[in-house]
């Protein structure tokens, strides 16, 4: 309990590591020796092509029911908040880690209140934009099947673009690790710009598990190397995106849930829309920029934009910077 205690980080980000590459390691021999594991797991990639490539919790669950080994895509996902429960319960952290789950601390309600509308509305927006080029690009047909993916039909429309905030794996899953667990412990020990920084450092580190099975079947080196210096620089932007909004709630879980979840529902269930027209216009200029997407374009955009208007401090009020530290 001491060795959680002196490096809660370290043994945090060991720990969902090694959770992370078990779930990986044991896949790749189930696939390799069960037939039925391995179809399951084609099925579901090519039922994800169909829809677009939209993919959530009920989507894999669905596969789950009948193929078990297919759960284990939730044990990675969850990797961060199960390693965050148990160094946080081993490190004398654990009630300070579900206070995060509050929606908003040592801040009024009126100030959360815009914080999380103002998620909303840049979630819109960008559903707003790549539905616009999904019209411009292939029409009606394709911006309805996009939406039928994610169940926003009629007059679910709303309420089914809402509730995928939180039925993606990624936000939902995670998050209690990272912007529970993580961004806590960092906004103790670093400044704010530099604790989301390290935070989206580690963030990228913790997925490079899940390119084993790429970087075992062979892959060229330089567009693997650059995809991921893509993947860092994009969780490097929204990490500080989810910092700002973080620390204007008083520290919460939530923002990093509704923020993760909602660019991936971007980029999942949207994000093939203008992706071509984008790519040939940003290779014109370079090749290399030819492997941006909108969705991380319009990450690192926002990124700059809360660093401009909040400046290195992250919106941290100075009153939280002193309760972060007791």
């Amino acid at each position: 309990m001491t060795l959680f205690a002196r490096y809660p980080f370290a043994t945090f980000f060991v720990l969902a590591l090694l959770i992370a590459t078990a779930v990986v390691v044991r896949g790749m021999l189930v696939m390799s020796t069960d037939m039925d594991a391995a179809s399951a797991f084609v099925n579901l990639g090519g039922d994800i092509r169909n829809a677009g490539g939209y993919i959530n919790i009920p989507w894999i669950w669905h596969f789950a029911v009948l193929s078990p080994p297919l759960l284990g895509i939730f044990v990675f996902a969850a990797a961060p908040s199960i390693s965050a429960l148990v160094v946080a319960s081993l490190s004398g952290r654990l009630s300070q880690l579900f206070s995060l789950l509050r929606p908003w601390r040592n801040v009024g309600a009126g100030r959360a209140m815009t914080v999380y509308a103002g998620i909303l509305a840049v979630y819109a927006l960008g559903i707003g934009l790549l539905l616009g080029l999904g019209m411009r690009q292939g029409g009606e047909q394709q911006v309805t099947e996009a939406l039928n993916a994610v169940g926003a039909t009629g007059f679910l429309l709303v309420p089914a673009l809402l509730l995928a905030l939180v039925l993606d794996e990624g936000g939902s899953l995670e998050e209690l690790g990272w912007r529970g667990f993580v961004m806590q412990l960092f906004s103790e020990r670093f400044a704010p710009t530099i604790a989301a920084v390290l935070l989206g450092v580690a963030w990228w580190a913790w997925h490079l598990p899940r390119e084993a099975g790429s970087i075992l079947t062979g892959v060229d080196p330089l567009p693997f190397l650059w995809g991921q210096a893509i993947f860092l620089m994009l969780c490097i932007a929204l990490s500080i995106v989810i910092a700002f909004c973080w620390f204007r709630v008083g520290g919460s879980v939530w923002p990093g849930v509704l923020i993760h979840g909602g660019t991936n529902v971007w980029s999942k269930a949207f994000g093939h829309f203008g992706h071509a027209d984008l790519t040939a216009a940003l290779s014109k200029i370079h090749p290399l920029l030819g492997s941006f997407d909108l969705r991380t374009i319009i990450v690192i955009a926002l990124a700059v934009v809360v660093l401009l208007i909040a400046g290195p401090t992250l919106g941290r009020d100075t009153a939280l910077a002193g309760d972060a530290q007791q």
